[in-house]
């Protein structure tokens, strides 16, 4: 293999093929990045249904509904609902706002950086045909300097 790259590297159809591999390695960060965004968008979805459920998202109707349980089964959280309720807080009952915060962030930097790679990649492939082209033209360039035109005496035409 050595050897047969040693004497193909620098050829059109190496190139081509190198190209080739790299334009579906980023078709398919593409793709990932895709369903990232879909993933984002369902997130989103449960985010808007988690606030129709108010006991787990608002912390004075969560801490109602604990006093009202509590009214209901004398032994129920007896030492943290008091007058202030900070149970909902402390116990990390209200789901909806533990989601929202981590899945907010999750969500846009996901999205967000998973762009950027499939952009960067791209990016990286057009730089790569780039510096392949120049070093290619240099070594044409090297090998067959172009003929400058000799400094020629003046025409017979001009010089009557």
């Amino acid at each position: 293999i050595s050897s047969w790259v040693q004497r193909h590297h620098d050829t059109t159809g190496c190139f081509w093929a190198v190209i080739t591999i790299l334009q579906i390695i980023v078709l398919i960060i593409f793709i990932a990045s895709v369903v990232l965004c879909i993933i984002s968008g369902l997130k989103a979805l449960i985010l808007a249904g988690c606030d129709q459920v108010y006991v787990l998202s608002d912390e004075t109707i969560c801490s109602e509904t604990l006093g009202s349980i509590r009214d209901w089964l004398q032994v129920f959280l007896t030492e943290k609902l008091g007058t202030s309720g900070p149970a909902c807080v402390e116990d990390n009952l209200l789901t909806c706002r533990l989601i929202q915060e981590h899945m907010v962030t999750s969500t846009v930097l996901s999205t967000i950086f998973s762009v950027f790679a499939t952009i960067f990649a791209l990016q990286l492939i057009i730089e790569f045909a780039i510096l392949h082209e120049q070093a290619r033209w240099r070594r044409a360039a090297k090998e067959e300097p172009l003929a400058l035109p000799e400094a020629s005496a003046p025409s017979a035409a001009a010089s009557s």
